[in-house]
């Protein structure tokens, strides 16, 4: 058990070490690309990505309105069972 973990660890490095250097070599090429001048960034891909972004924070808006509506009915279902009891024990 102890060999299969030690040779689990190695490994597990192993691929950690792969996927740094591969993360950095693909870091360097876009900060040479943009140090060229072929940061590939268009008009269109810009505006593609803002509309993106007011899509998503729209569907947050609306998840958020979603959830708040949720919750006040279940407040006021919990209000009204409280009520009940209140007028039970009184």
């Amino acid at each position: 058990m102890a060999v299969y973990l030690l040779w689990k660890k190695k490994n597990v490095e192993r691929f950690d070490n792969v996927r740094r250097k591969e993360n950095t070599r693909k870091f360097e090429i876009r900060c040479a690309k943009r140090a060229v001048g072929g940061d590939g960034d268009n008009d269109e891909d810009k505006e593609k990505e803002e509309e993106a972004e007011r899509e998503r924070l729209e569907a947050i808006r609306e998840a958020e309105e979603r959830r708040k509506e949720k919750h006040r009915k279940m407040e006021e279902e919990r209000e009204k069972m409280r009520q009940e009891i209140r007028d039970k024990v009184s």
